[in-house]
């Protein structure tokens, strides 16, 4: 008998959709419920003509399934089909099917409309159907009887706690296509090595790659202390006798748990299952412990390098909506969530915002599942709770940094925190680490970052290849968000990382809390902090910067804030553009101006020049107006020059970029509305009349928001549409290839099929849910 109860509702429809369509040799369709409920399975005919319903009521009583049939019988008389079939996955007697028969006799003429548990069970077991039973994983597990062949094999080792977990794990085991890619890798080479982040699946996918090949034949060899030599001593020797190995966290769970004669150990059983045809070993591993154990011995770091082939990296990016989905529907499902907390993920498709989460996590999904975790929130602010765990999974990531990790590595993450967000140079990294670790960890005789890094990658960090410079990273934004949680409750943490900061920004990403503020304070107005090392900008940007957010006002920084004043539009960069722009009016503006004197820059045309050229057109019209106010410039008119020059620079390059975006609009108006020969004069090159054409329109659009922008300026600055020199806007836009891509009618396929696929795995999701 086939175990139905390992499916869940919407696999147990996708079966009786199957079972239905070979039996009644007519194309079925699912889809998620709309307005006409009810219906489950049906035909292409609108309307149907052939409707199945679904009943998965394996766990269920009898008089429970007849009383959710009842239910649908004026639904399925106002569809009014010419056939009517229930599949249920309870066993029913012959009683119990003419009952339901007579509740739905227009529409059922016997009781072969009614198909039970046994005759699903009938028609799988028929080697004619083995197709469908491949088709679903969980029927197939059940058909091979590969539970009880595990379970049997005499000299199968720890099997009962393998089998308590495989038969919790096979319900809420999705077939994704990374299960299939390592099946070829293990076919091809027979040794895997599957690694990855916390929580994203290596053991689950082992444990099935294991049963895989235990319907196959091959006995089964497994132990929960990962001891090789009692795996080596239950092998066969004999190559031709099928035997998987299965070595799960095979380096330790928590931390690397390696005793010395292991790695040669292994080794030799690496060497033994090559060499023999009939032999597969699987091994599995945090990223973290396998770089550990590989800095850690020579032999083992040797077995690494020469296969690098066959170690399989389980990411979560390269797993599909639908995959992730399906992930999701069978926890809430075999979790046995309330219908009050499911409602709540399926209001306005919160699915969605779970499956396309950038933090979505397996592991996540399985602890926002739990009833002892989603019990601790009402049913109505259930989306918002999984929500709130994707964006900030504290919970998550507190047992790996707080009991995995030691700390050497805590300190290399929240260093990494320190400087960005996103990618930092590995020299960068490495020396505001060591300027850190120095002073809480004296042993200077081992590399203590290349071993933190070495452990952290493809766990917590990654190296990213910035043309030929490496580059670390967070391996996951969750991690960035767990960190930043952290260091946000933790002022003693904060005052480290000020303490010990060597570039600005460690300072900045630190100040969370008052207590790390007035440090930094303190430590501003005794040391001088130019003389710090930034990774963008300037010291002088960071510095007035300072002054701004913390509101000092103190006489002894007097020189040094008109000192930044002067310099920090150096080396600006381009995204921090606004804030200094926002830094100049506040310095301006508020009480700074008057205590640090610092009129006679803001006065003075030549150190205005510098001063404004990186700023925005919006910050620096606030700027100029916010002078012009207080200042009489009629009489400075190398200051009135200066001012109006970057002004008319800055209104050009806003009024080219509008252009730009709207070239592709002119362009499609200016096509839409020319003669055939003017489109062929194009083509041949004979003539220009269409780049003319759409030059006149943008011609006289750019005067439009030329004028529109001149009225936002102080009437003390005289700027007129004659100052611009909007012909030559023409040849800053590429008008020319526009028309030409405008006429061409190809398109690339392949992105249109995974446009395509997309919108197929969306429509199942739907379809998956709204039932």
């Amino acid at each position: 008998m086939f175990d139905l109860s390992n499916l869940n509702d919407y696999e147990f429809e996708i079966l009786c959709k199957d079972i239905m369509q070979d039996l009644l040799d007519e194309e079925l369709f699912t889809f998620s419920r709309g307005v006409d409920a009810g219906v489950d399975i049906c035909d292409k005919e609108n309307p149907p003509t052939i409707i199945i319903q679904a009943k998965h009521y394996a766990s269920s009583t009898y008089s429970q399934l007849k009383s959710s049939l009842k239910k649908d019988v004026t639904k399925i008389q106002r569809h009014h089909p010419q056939k009517y079939f229930v599949c249920t996955s309870q066993s029913l007697t012959r009683k119990n099917k003419q009952e339901i028969i007579e509740m739905f006799n227009e529409f059922m003429p016997d009781i072969s409309h009614v198909i039970d548990k046994n005759d699903i069970n009938s028609f799988l077991e028929d080697e004619q159907n083995k197709d469908i039973v491949v088709k679903n994983y969980k029927l197939w597990l059940c058909a091979s009887d590969v539970l009880s062949l595990v379970n049997n094999q005499n000299i199968f080792i720890d099997c009962s706690e393998l089998m308590l977990d495989i038969e919790e794990q096979i319900k809420l085991f999705v077939e994704t296509q990374a299960y299939h890619n390592a099946i070829k890798k293990l076919r091809q080479d027979n040794i895997i090595i599957i690694i990855g982040a916390p929580g994203v699946g290596k053991s689950t996918l082992s444990k099935m790659l294991l049963l895989y090949y235990a319907d196959k034949n091959y006995k089964v060899r497994y132990v929960t202390n990962n001891n090789i030599s009692e795996i080596k001593r239950s092998l066969n020797l004999a190559p031709n006798k099928k035997e998987i190995v299965l070595l799960d966290d095979f380096l330790g769970q928590h931390y690397l748990n390696l005793k010395d004669s292991q790695p040669n150990e292994l080794k030799t059983l690496i060497s033994f299952v090559t060499r023999s045809k009939n032999k597969k070993l699987i091994l599995n591993s945090r990223v973290t412990i396998l770089n550990e154990a590989a800095q850690a011995y020579l032999t083992f770091r040797e077995i690494m390098v020469r296969y690098e082939q066959n170690k399989y990296l389980l990411d979560l990016d390269e797993m599909s909506s639908l995959e992730k989905a399906k992930i999701l529907y069978n926890h809430l499902y075999f979790n046995g969530l309330p219908q009050d907390y499911l409602s709540q993920v399926k209001r306005n498709k919160g699915y969605l915002r779970i499956v396309n989460h950038v933090n979505y996590n397996p592991r996540i999904i399985e602890y926002v599942t739990q009833k002892h975790n989603y019990e601790t929130v009402p049913s109505r602010d259930y989306l918002q709770y999984i929500i709130g765990k994707l964006d900030n999974p504290e919970d998550v990531w507190k047992d790996e940094f707080r009991n995995r990790l030691d700390m050497g590595d805590r300190i290399l993450m929240n260093t990494l925190y320190s400087l960005s967000d996103t990618t930092v140079d590995n020299v960068v990294l490495e020396r505001a680490f060591n300027e850190r670790i120095r002073k809480v960890k004296g042993d200077t005789s081992v590399n203590q970052y290349k071993e933190s890094v070495i452990r952290l990658t493809d766990s917590l960090i990654k190296n990213v290849d910035d043309r030929g410079t490496v580059k670390i990273a967070a391996i996951n934004p969750s991690v960035n968000d767990y960190l930043f949680s952290e260091i946000t409750l933790n002022s003693n943490e904060q005052i480290a990382i000020i303490e010990n900061a060597v570039f600005y920004e460690q300072i900045f990403r630190a100040l969370k809390s008052d207590t790390a503020k007035l440090h930094y304070r303190k430590k501003l107005c005794s040391y001088d902090f130019l003389k710090m090392d930034t990774l963008k900008n300037t010291a002088f940007f960071y510095f007035l910067k300072s002054i701004v957010e913390l509101h000092i006002l103190d006489r002894s920084l007097k020189r040094k804030t008109t000192i930044s004043l002067e310099r920090a539009y150096g080396s600006l960069s381009y995204q921090d553009r606004e804030e200094y722009g926002q830094i100049l009016q506040k310095l301006y503006s508020g009480e700074y101006c008057e205590f640090y004197e610092l009129q006679k820059i803001f006065f003075t045309s030549e150190k205005m020049f510098y001063i404004l050229k990186p700023l925005t057109l919006d910050n620096a019209i606030e700027l100029i107006s916010a002078i012009t106010d207080d200042y009489d410039v009629s009489d400075d008119e190398e200051l009135t020059e200066v001012f109006k020059n970057q002004l008319v620079d800055k209104i050009s390059d806003y009024v080219q970029d509008e252009l730009s975006d709207e070239l592709a609009d002119a362009v499609s108006h200016v096509i839409n509305k020319a003669e055939s020969e003017d489109i062929a004069g194009f083509m041949d090159g004979t003539t220009t009349f269409l780049e003319d054409a759409v030059w006149s329109e943008l011609e006289d659009l750019a005067y439009e928001k030329i004028k529109d922008h001149i009225t936002n300026i102080n009437g003390e600055i005289d700027i007129s549409d004659k100052d611009f020199g909007v012909s030559d806007m023409r040849y800053y836009l590429d008008i020319s290839d526009s028309i030409t891509s405008a006429l061409k009618t190809d398109y690339d396929e392949d992105d249109d099929r995974r446009y395509s696929h997309s919108e197929s795995d969306t429509s199942l999701i739907v379809a998956m849910f709204e039932r």
